[in-house]
């Protein structure tokens, strides 16, 4: 879990649809990192892989989240 890189992240040009509440973007121009590579169409894996189990995610839990909390108390600690 690192800190936030200005360079990692892709701009859009923001559309509001009939439908309350969705809105849909394009990027206008690609971004690309340091190496040169496009950002577009390219997943950023998180550091912490936790799946969300139904039965939780049913009762208002957020493991990921949770997890996520956990992970940064140890780093503040």
């Amino acid at each position: 879990m690192g800190g936030i890189d200005s360079e990692l992240f892709t701009f859009a040009g923001w559309e509001g649809l009939p439908e309350p509440g969705l809105r849909w973007g394009v990027p206008p121009v690609g971004v690309k990192n340091p190496a040169g590579v496009y950002l577009e169409n390219h997943q950023t894996e998180p550091d912490i892989l936790i799946m969300n189990e139904y039965a939780f995610v049913g009762k208002g839990r957020d493991q990921q989240l949770e997890e996520a909390v956990a992970a940064l108390m140890k780093e503040i600690k």
